[in-house]
């Protein structure tokens, strides 16, 4: 039986195969420039020159200008062919030449004279090729994405293979909650790359040509499938205008189909008992939490028609459960009723009976000095019967404090629970003058945890911890889907027009469980005030002065986001010279919840009426 989250993953890609074809495979924005001389080391015009994809026979024709020079522009990434036919000449092949996403690359040409037909073949020296542009940049390819480890299968890793890109410290985190990719917490420590000493999440993040940038930290939306990254190229320095948005841009490109069938499989796991336990467990007495990960997936694509279409998907999915440790100080079966007599307070190191005073009743000792009566042993006779009430939603003490003011005197074992599912996919198709692509996805992960206070103890819930690295909902899921068509026309062999467009969504939510028909009259707040209550259903939130962890934090957010991204331009090839102009609009578009309703109590006074 196949999951919900699976379905929907395998609708979205046959839909995307559907509204996408024709479609293309990588984004288009590598150039291949060259001339072509005789023997003499003069310039040849009008040269047939034909640039062809060693992958999908994918064919680019053009001739050389007056000055025997040739520019064949948005090429997508990959290793390429180049063919030089002039009549008199023996053909020319400089084969396994390769190119990257922004990448201008010249591949220069020496013809030799022939009378019969004859072809002369030279292999390109990559060493030679890096001429065109004074753009600072690297790239990771497909090769070293496979070679190096990534634990937590996070894409942004290889773009750090370029120097002047740093990472954030909590990048190398690789077992909290925010290390798997699930949630906008996550998705921003894992794009917090800071570029040329500039702040983290500065950098312009593109996925096939589109931007799968979010409106608030700049975090990415889209996280693609380490399996299924063809390159991630990281551009910090004299990057062309076409880039200028940010202070780096870190681009990636998905792997496309070719005319050989190929896929994979992989699958991880990680579990506790290869894990050291913490020091703060360990001091504390707490054993090892369980900690297992299930990660798995795979790639397929090939030729739907060979050299004319293409497909591509990669899909990935993780499970994972560890436990989440809830460590809290609660009140005592005597404090909850109001009965302060055992309780002791630290004063200047040193245990003190806690002292309770009348807040209703004062005596004027001397001018302007008043003085509250104490409460006999601190004792509350009438408790504020509300305070009780919220008082009877916590559990009571099960762990032997380890101090005498009852510090840490409960303590809870939840479960919490990782699901992930991502599809990427794309097609490609090659039309007369046009190359048309187009590429889509979808992104559904959630974390579910046990509340803190248990089953018993809903429907309050606090979060784990101060300094926790999970954002404190017990619910927190995603919901991202993502899709660009663009198309590449060939004018004439020195005019090219390219037009593409991306839409990317995110869909979020960190928040508790409502409780429907919650009963806000047993904690005495007006009925003026619960009809503007934003979130009918959740629990308000409360605080204590003293040592007791609050009841409730409030969690309830929700985060929709959509990028609309349009980009169009034009490249002239005259003589030796290359004209490129072209614009893009983006619109980020963002709509934020996130609030509830505050009980505050200061003092254990609030006891009293």
């Amino acid at each position: 039986m196949f999951s919900k989250s699976a379905l929907v993953c395998g609708f979205l890609f046959v839909l995307v195969l559907l509204l996408a074809c024709p479609a293309i495979a990588q984004i288009r924005s590598a150039v291949l420039v060259g001339g072509v001389v005789d023997p003499g080391g003069d310039a040849v015009a009008g040269a047939q020159v034909v640039v062809v994809a060693q992958e999908t026979n994918a064919r680019y024709e053009t001739t050389t200008n007056v000055v025997g020079q040739f520019a064949v522009p948005y090429l997508p990434s990959g290793a390429y062919t180049v063919i030089v036919t002039v009549r008199g000449f023996a053909t020319a092949r400089l084969t396994d030449i390769s190119l990257g996403i922004a990448q201008t690359v010249r591949a220069d040409v020496k013809l030799e004279f022939s009378t019969v037909a004859t072809s002369v073949e030279v292999t390109a020296n990559a060493a030679e090729l890096q001429t065109e542009s004074a753009t600072v940049q690297n790239a990771a390819e497909e090769k070293l994405i496979e070679a190096v480890p990534n634990i937590t299968r996070n894409p942004f890793y290889y773009a750090l293979v370029q120097p002047g890109a740093v990472q954030r410290s909590e990048m190398n985190d690789t077992q909290s909650a925010r290390s798997f990719g699930i949630g906008e917490s996550s998705r921003r420590q894992f794009s917090a790359i800071s570029i040329n000493g500039g702040m983290t999440s500065d950098a312009d993040v593109v996925l096939d040509g589109i931007s799968v940038q979010g409106a608030t930290y700049n975090q990415t939306i889209v996280l693609p499938n380490t399996e299924g990254v063809q390159e991630v190229r990281t551009l910090v320095n004299n990057y062309s205008a076409e880039f200028g948005r940010a202070q780096g841009v870190i681009t990636m490109t998905t792997k496309s189909g070719a005319n050989q069938y190929h896929g994979s499989t992989f699958y991880r796991l990680r579990n506790e008992a290869l894990n050291a336990n913490g020091f703060e467990n360990n001091a504390r007495g707490i054993s090892r939490p369980p900690f297992k990960v299930n990660s798995y997936g795979g790639t397929f694509g090939g030729p739907i028609k060979k050299d004319k279409a293409f497909f591509f998907v990669s899909y990935e999915g993780l499970k994972h459960s560890t436990a989440v440790d809830y460590l809290k100080t609660v009140p005592t079966a005597l404090e909850r009723k109001g009965d302060f007599s055992q309780t002791l307070l630290n004063v200047n190191g040193s245990p003190r009976p806690l002292q309770l005073f009348d807040p209703f009743t004062a005596t004027q000792t001397q001018p302007n000095v008043y003085q509250r009566p104490p409460i006999p042993n601190a004792i509350i006779a009438n408790p504020n019967p509300f305070v009780v009430k919220m008082f009877s939603f916590y559990p009571m003490p099960n762990r032997t404090p380890q101090d005498v003011y009852n510090t840490n005197n409960y303590f809870l074992r939840g479960a919490r629970v990782f699901n992930k599912n991502s599809v990427n996919s794309r097609l490609d198709y090659r039309w007369g003058k046009h190359s048309l692509y187009g590429t889509g996805g979808i992104f559904l992960g959630s974390i579910d945890s046990t509340p803190s206070w248990g089953e018993a103890g809903r429907p309050f819930h606090a979060k784990q911890g101060s300094g926790t690295t999970l954002d404190d909902g017990i619910l927190l899921h995603d919901r991202n889907p993502y899709a660009a068509l663009g198309d590449t026309v060939v004018l004439s062999p020195t005019l090219i027009l390219d037009f593409r467009y991306g839409i990317a969504r995110a869909a979020g939510t960190d928040q508790n469980e409502a409780v429907p028909n919650f009963n806000y009259d047993q904690f005495g707040i007006p009925k003026e005030i619960q009809a503007i209550n934003p979130v009918p259903g959740g629990p308000p939130e409360s605080g204590w002065g003293g040592n007791w962890s609050p009841l409730q934090t409030s969690r309830n957010k929700k985060q929709n986001l959509t990028n609309h991204d349009v980009v169009g331009s034009l490249t002239k090839t005259v003589n030796r010279w290359t004209f490129k102009t072209g614009g893009e609009y983006r619109a980020y578009l963002s709509n934020f919840f996130a609030g509830n309703g505050t009980i505050t109590y200061g003092s254990s006074n609030d006891f009293t009426r």
